[in-house]
Order: structure tokens, then sequence, then C-alpha cells
């Protein structure tokens, strides 16, 4: 059966599945007859259909917890469940049997439970009359899943690397991972494929899990991905070491290289000497070229097909290159042999008839074949031009209108735009230092010169215009950017510190007039308390005088009877007084003590506030002293971004991104059309001899020492490891929720059995062992879980209504934020940490302060359920999803809608911001197109299907 739940709280299923094992009907063991009946394998299934809604650890109705067999076994506030031996007496067969107002399940309950069918009750019956045997679990041994149509196809999920470089969405129970998606589109696109679950499921299309892809999480330095199914999370790795394998094992030896503008054929010289051409596509050598020269520089036709070559001797041969398919290598003797006046370095190809190179002296030399005659056959000569340039430095190719143009780079910061037809200069553009290097893209847009303090500048091919210069070296960027983000996040947490010394200061003035008053208070109650002791001691003054005058009205009893009458009653009622005035000091003494203790808690909250404030003053002293050594550390490290000299440069292949190898042994790539850091690639070395980058997504250094250096700088990724599976895993339902933790080695995962619970697991990459594990920290579902900025907290949102924070250091919840009516789908952390925005299916978001744990604002106006939201770098605007097909910005410092941005035709169900300088939203859903975004003006960059 094809099983669906609503989109929008991320319980779909996948696939279509038949098997035994409570993911079909449970009745179906019955048809063997022979077999034992038991709880594990037999009443649990039944009981998760129809029972355990209301009755497991979360929520135990009646005191009953039916979630295995031990807690059946304890049974509920009526007593035992059942009776071994005795069905027709146990009470849990008695309730399914039920038709009154004890019947099991209720005829009206929430969660949508239906009465038990006769065969089941029959199951249960029987079971119980069995003896109620516990049994074991058995694998899912006939569980037999099914693709997907190729027309279901929701993005559930989506995550990229903090510059947008890397993009990574579900669509159905595949994962696609684009590159640069906001700038190229799908031109770079990869999918995660597992051919065991292509196997299982037999399908040749790209899957990625058996299930729908309901999480997926990169990690903090791009190189894996974690998606996550049912029960199980898969780890992908980009291949992004370096290597002497495989093609660096095909151009081991080699002293000098030269790839053609296909990307794919290189020519490859050593010192032997030999001269191949090794094919980067097939891993292969297609080509064995005789040359008896130590090649000295070597130049590729624009088309590919004809190979130049200067030896060391200044001999100069040129081969004619042709296709070769097959795994033999074809041997190639040269088109022409002749000679030039010396060995030529930097060698280009003008044309297929002629070449440029640099002499030692650092002059050009331009050589071309003339034009053969039926008398004279074509012959290599020197053609004068370019001759007055001094320092030569670099050469490089570009086509202008079909029209070859040279560049060269001189010593003195210039690089002149040569046209190849006439050697005319048709502008010089000054670097504006000294340059090493200049290099072109194949595709004739663009050209870069790198100075010899190994900074880049690139420049529009078409005119000369400047595109972008690099102005701090990338890894030099990196450490600026992080020293301005930790002293921006300490600045904030001073500013919000310093905002509350005015509320401390105000509650301690609070407690301190509230103990006035009560000294006021307590100085009244001493005077009335004196007045009351000067009352009793008049009455009591008057009882002695009373009594006096009877002892002298006894004395003289029988002259004075009436007279000792009358003053007895005088007595009488002057004691009486003296009594209430005595009760009226104890009320006043007790009065006076009750304050007297007012008096002293009020005290003590003087002294708490005031040590609250010195506490928290001497505190943010602490912090304020940090904050110049911070400071002073940014100034450093701005200062120590030196640029590392640039040994050898490239183009990639699809003419997108700059290439350099330093001097400190690391590979750096940059964004041709940007100037955006790509990434640093490590492992290399500093005496190189070339640099290629073929169009399969190799980059390859030669080393002076023989060696050669390969990366994989395409977008190809491999399963690293497998979490869990349907029949054994650390989950126990969807993986809905993941994080990594910022040092790339955790995972957070979160889970959880629909309406019973939501737990929290941390994964440990090397092993994929739990390391840490919360337990059920929810009583539903976890849909969104997000670490902290700091990695010391996790937020998680889930469908029992409630966001709640982890330590990653505790085992309890920290703190509980309610307030939401329905789902928690989506939540951020800002910046600073001190904001959770959440976003929920009761068509809202909320604000909550972290450290009181209140809402501090709502933000209504949503047409449906709010399913994804993301903070803005560190601003106050969030980017929100909806099911009512729109992405929105908020300001969540006052509530105010900032942008709505609509476009899709369906439901959304994800989205993020990512970007550096050009900030973009992504967003996809029930269509699964990938929508992108220029965040400042909502214009639309990308519809990916």
């Amino acid at each position: 059966m094809f099983l669906t739940m609503r989109p929008t709280y991320l319980f779909s299923i996948a696939a279509v599945l038949t098997c035994t094992l409570g993911l079909c009907n449970p009745m179906a063991h019955s048809q063997a007859p022979a077999e034992v009946k038991d709880y594990a394998n037999h009443i649990l299934p039944i009981l998760r259909t129809n029972c355990l809604a209301c009755h497991n650890t979360q929520k135990a109705e009646g005191g009953l917890n039916l979630e295995s067999y031990d807690k059946l076994s304890k049974g509920g506030d009526s007593g035992a469940t059942f009776i071994a031996g005795k069905g027709g007496e146990s009470e849990m067969v008695r309730r399914v049997l039920a038709t009154d107002e004890s019947a099991m399940p209720p005829e009206k309950n929430a969660v949508g439970a239906k009465r038990l069918s006769p065969e089941e009750i029959q199951l249960l019956q029987s079971w119980v009359d069995a003896g109620a045997p516990a049994g074991v679990l058995k694998p899912a041994s006939a569980a037999q899943w099914k693709q997907v149509p190729d027309t279901v196809r929701p993005m559930y999920a989506m995550t990229a690397s903090p510059d947008g470089q890397w993009v990574a969405t579900g669509r159905s129970n595949q994962t696609l991972v684009y590159r640069w998606p906001s700038l190229d589109g799908a031109a770079d696109v990869a999918y995660l494929v597992d051919p065991a679950t292509q196997s299982q499921l037999k399908t040749t299309l790209p899957v990625a899990h058996l299930d729908m892809i309901q999480s997926i999480a990169i990690s903090p330095d791009a190189t894996r991905l974690a998606t996550g199914g049912f029960r199980d999370v898969k780890i992908w790795k980009r291949n992004a070491g370096v290597s002497e394998e495989g093609l660096g094992g095909l151009l081991k030896g080699a002293h000098s290289v030269s790839i053609a503008s296909n990307g794919m054929a290189i020519a490859k010289a050593t010192r032997t000497p030999t001269l191949e051409i090794v094919r980067a596509d097939k891993s292969i050598v297609s080509h064995t070229l005789e040359c008896p020269s130590v090649v000295s520089s070597m130049a590729w036709s624009n088309d590919a097909t004809r190979l130049w070559v200067v030896g060391e001797d200044s001999a100069v041969y040129q081969f004619v290159i042709e296709a070769n398919e097959t795994p033999t290598a074809i041997a190639v003797k040269p088109l022409l042999t002749s000679k030039v006046e010396q060995p030529l370095k930097s060698l280009v190809s003008n044309d297929p008839q002629s070449f440029v190179g640099i002499t030692p002296d650092k002059k050009t030399q331009w050589w071309g074949l003339t034009v053969a005659t039926a008398e004279v056959p074509s012959a290599l000569q020197k053609v004068d031009r370019l001759g007055d340039i001094a320092d030569v430095v670099g050469l490089a190719r570009y086509e202008e209108a079909g029209v070859s143009r040279i560049l060269v780079a001189s010593g003195d910061g210039n690089v002149r735009v040569v046209q190849g037809t006439d050697g005319a200069v048709l502008r010089t553009i000054g670097h504006g230092a000294a340059i090493h290097h200049v290099i072109a893209a194949g595709d004739s847009s663009k050209f870069a010169t790198i100075g010899a303090d190994g900074l880049i500048k690139t420049w529009k091919s078409a005119d000369g215009a400047m595109l972008w210069e690099q102005k701090v070296d990338s890894l030099g960027r990196g450490r600026i950017e992080q020293a301005e983000l930790a002293l921006a996040r300490h600045k904030s947490k001073i500013e919000r510190a310093t905002a509350k010394v005015p509320e401390l200061e105000k509650a301690k003035q609070a407690e301190t007039e509230a103990h006035g008053k009560l000294q006021t208070s307590r100085t009244q109650i001493m005077e009335e308390l004196g007045k009351k002791q000067a009352e009793l001691d008049a009455q009591t003054k008057a009882v002695a005088d009373s009594e006096a005058a009877m002892l002298a009205a006894k004395a003289a009893v029988e002259e004075a009877m009436k007279k000792m009458e009358a003053a007895g009653k005088d007595v009488e009622a002057k004691k009486q007084t003296q009594l209430a005035a005595t009760k009226a000091k104890t009320e006043v003494e007790t009065k006076l003590t009750t304050m007297d203790k007012t008096i002293a808690t009020a005290a003590q909250a003087i002294e708490k506030a005031t040590a609250t404030l010195a506490q928290f003053q001497a505190t943010l002293e602490q912090e304020k002293q940090k904050t110049p050594p911070m400071e002073q550390g940014l100034t450093q490290v701005q200062a120590g971004a030196v640029p590392l000299p640039v040994v050898r440069g490239t183009f990639t292949a699809d003419h997108r991104s700059i290439v350099t190898a330093r001097n400190d042994g690391s590979v750096s790539i940059l964004r041709g059309d940007k100037g955006l850091q790509q990434t640093v690639l490590v492992g290399g070395a500093a005496n190189i001899n070339s640099l290629i980058a073929t169009a399969n997504g190799w980059i390859c250094e030669n080393v002076d020492d023989g060696r050669a250096l390969t990366w994989d700088w395409g977008n190809r990724w491999s399963l690293e490891r497998t979490i869990g599976d349907i029949n054994d895993s650390p989950f126990s339902d969807r993986v809905t929720a993941m994080d990594w933790s910022l040092d790339g080695q955790h995972l957070v995962v979160g889970s959880g059995a629909p309406s019973r619970f939501g737990e929290l697991k941390m994964i440990r990459i090397a092993d994929g062992a739990v390391v840490k594990d919360w337990g059920q920290v929810h009583s539903d579902s976890i849909l969104v879980a997000k670490l902290s900025p700091d990695g010391l907290t996790v937020a998680t949102g889930a469908a029992d209504k409630l966001l709640r924070l982890h330590r990653v250091d505790a085992e309890a919840p920290t703190r509980t934020f309610e307030g939401h009516t329905h789902h928690v789908l989506g939540l951020a952390w800002h910046d600073d940490s001190h904001w959770i925005a959440s976003a929920s299916a009761d068509n809202t978001i909320k604000v909550w302060d972290v450290e009181t744990g209140s809402a501090t604002r709502t933000i209504p106006g949503f047409g449906k359920e709010v399913t994804a939201l993301s903070f803005v770098g560190r601003t106050n605007q969030v980017v929100s999803s909806s099911a009512d097909k729109q992405v929105r910005v908020h300001d969540v410092s006052n509530g105010g809608q900032v942008r709505a941005i609509g476009g899709p035709a369906e439901a959304v169900y994800c989205s993020l911001v990512a970007g550096k300088g050009q900030v973009v939203a992504m967003a996809g859903g029930q269509d699964g197109v990938l929508w992108i975004w220029q965040l400042d003006n909502g214009q639309v960059l990308q519809q990916l299907k």
C-alpha cells in the first residue's frame, strides 16, 4: 500500500512497501498456522497501529504503556493487562471486545485509532491463551521496497555551504548536489547514488535512500553531506584530498606539461626524453610522440589538433594529434622539424602556423611557417614582432572576434594586448605592481594578471576593464573574517550586558525603596506598641488600686459590705480591660516580629541585588577588558594577511575559476568572474614546473622531483558510511532533523515515532557510534534541530508544539519554550545566540529571548504553515518559506515585513539563505523546483527543475 501523510509535517513515505513487521497488515502472519504467535512479531504491530498513540512512555493513559512486553506486563491503573493462558479472562481482551464506554479504542478518539478487526481480536486472544510469549523481533527479510514514480518528487530538505557554492536538495528519495547554482544554474550538478539502494529498489534511477529524504546537512568545511531517510543516515564525502594515483601516476616523472583547450588531452614530457599524450577522461596514454629533444616548452593549437614543441637544444617540432578512442596508444611522427635561435619558454600558439615564446634574456620571439609553393616547401622563420619589449615574464592567448590576441606581461607591471595577425599593440593594461604571471580563460571572456605580491586582478578581454581584484590573500581574508566575527559577537555581548545594567540598578533601587518603606512602617508599629504598653500599664495600675481597695473593704467588711461588692465588680471589669490590653499588645508584638522578618528578607534582597549588580558589573568589566586585545588581534591578523607569492596559475577548463599554486604548497581556487574564494587545497609543493586543470575536474601539479600531485575538484561524492537500516538502527523512525558540530566530527540527529516521542542523539562521524543520547526529549517527532553558533547548545522543535534547548554537556533540557499552537517546523539562531526564531504550522513566526525563555514577538500574516526560516547573516532579518507558496523577509526587531517573494506554483517546504556579498535566498517544495532569488530585490536568478 502507498502510505502518505500531510507533507507539511514531514511524515510522507517515499516508497511502496510490502512487508511484515508492522509495515503492512499484521494479520499477514496468520497465514502460517504452525508459527508461534508472540508479542514482538505479531501483537506489537496491532498495538502500534491502534493503541500506542495513547499508551506510550510520554503519554500513558490509564497508567498503561504498551510500547514493550515488559511495560505491557506491568499493567495499568485497572490492574493486570492479561492473565497468561486465560485470554477470555484478560482485561485487554475484554476491552477490545466491549461495546460499552469501557471499549478500547474508544469510538471517538483524537488520534484516529480504529477498533480491532475480528481477526486481530482472535489473534490477540489466541496469543494470551498460548501463554502470551514475548518473542524476539525477526528481521524483515520479506520487506520489498519499490521505487517511487519519477513524477513524485517533492523537495522536503535542502542545505548549502555558507558561501552558496555547494547546495544539496532532496527530491523524493534522490539527492542532487549543485555547485554555484545561483551563478551557473544546473551546469554542474551531481546525484548522490547508493548502488545497494538501487539494487534493493531494482531501479537504475540515481537514488540515495529507500524513503523520502526529509533532512540534509552539509559539514562546515563542505566536504561531507549527511542525508536522512527512514531509520538511516548516510554520510557522503567529496573527494578533496591530494593523491599521486590515477592521473597523478600517469603524469609522474614529467618536467613539462601542457593541456589542450578541450581540457582532456595532456602533453607530458620527461627528461628521458619521452613525449606522450595522456587522456584525462580515460586515464590512458593515447599517443606517443617521436621527439628526441628534451622539451623546453609546448603549446597546443586552439583546436587541440596540433602541438608545437621547442626543445632545450632549440629544436622545433610540430605534431598533428588525431583522435584516438582506442585503449592503444598511437605513435606519431612530427609533421615538421626545424630550429629556432635559442630555447624558448612559456610557449603559446598564435595559430596553427605560428607561435610565440620567451627567450632566456626575457625577450619575445615570434616564429611562423612560410607559405609553401610547388617549388619551395613550408619553412619556419622568425617574424620581427615585439622585439622591443623587455623583461617579459609571461605570455597568454585568447581570441576576439575569431582573431587571436597575445598577452605579453612584463616586469614593469604592464600587459600589452597584441593582435595576432600583425603584432600591433591594441592596448596596454597596468597591473599597478610587478607582474609574475598572466593567464587567459579559454572562452576568451577574461584574463588575469598575478603580481609578484601574489594578488590577482582579472580583466575583461573585450575592452580591458577590470572585473575584480584580490586585495587580500584568500586564507588571510578567512582569518580576518573569523576575527571580525568574534569581535562583533563579543561587542554585541557587551552591548546587551551594558543595556541590562540600568535594569539591575533600577531593581536594586526598588528593593532599597521598599526596605525604607518597611522601616517607616516598623517605626509606626513601634510607636503604636509604646501606646499600647502605656495603656496596659495604666490598666495594670488600676487593677492594683482596685485590689488594694478590695482588701481595705474586706478589712471593714462588716462596715462596708456594699462598698466591697461594688469594688469587686470594678476589679473584674478592670481585669477584662487589662486582658484586652494584653491581647492588643501581643498582636502588635506579632506584627512587629512579622515586620522584622519582612525587613530582614528585604535586606537580603538588597544584598542579593547589590551582589548581582556587582558581579554583573565585574563580569562586564572583564568582558570589556577583552575587547582591546581582540581588537589588537584583529589588527595583527589584518596586518599578517600577507599574500602568498604565486608559483603557477591557470584557468579551469570551464573558464569559471582561477587556480593558483602558492609557494607554501597550497593551491587556491577563485571564481574568475566574481573573485569569490572557492577553496584552498593543501598537500602540494612549492617547487613545481606545471599546473593544469582538466575538464573532468582534476587539478594537477608536477613537482621538480618527478611527483605529480592531483586533487579531485569535480562535483564527485562517494558514500562514506551508512548509519542504521530498516531492521537495526539507532533511530526509531524517519530522520527528520540534522545538524553538524562546528568541527565537523559529530552530527546531531532528531527523529521519533509520530504521536509518541521525539528523540535526540549525537553521532560520531568517524565510526557512526552514538556518543550522546539525550533520550526522548519531546512527546512527538522532532522536526528541526539546530546547534547554536558557539556549538554548545542544540535547539529542537517538534510536533508537540514545543521548542527545547539542550546543552551538549548536559542531559536534561535547559529551557522549554511554549507558545505555538501547532507543530514547530523550523527554527534559526541569531548569530549572537540571544534570539531564536521559530516557524510553525500555526501560521506564525515567534521570536524568543534565549536567556528568559519568553516570546518577544509573534509575526502573523501567513496564509498557511510556515515551513522553514533562516537569519540573514548578523542582521535582524529572517527569511521564511510557507505552504502558501511565498518566501518572505521580516525584521524580527519590529515584526515588519521587508519583502514578499513569489514564484513557486505549489507549497514551499524548505528554504535557506547563503552567499557573501550577493546574498541569495533558495527554496523548494511540492513541485521539486529549486528557486533562487537575489535577496535584496527579490529578482529570480534560477529555476532548476
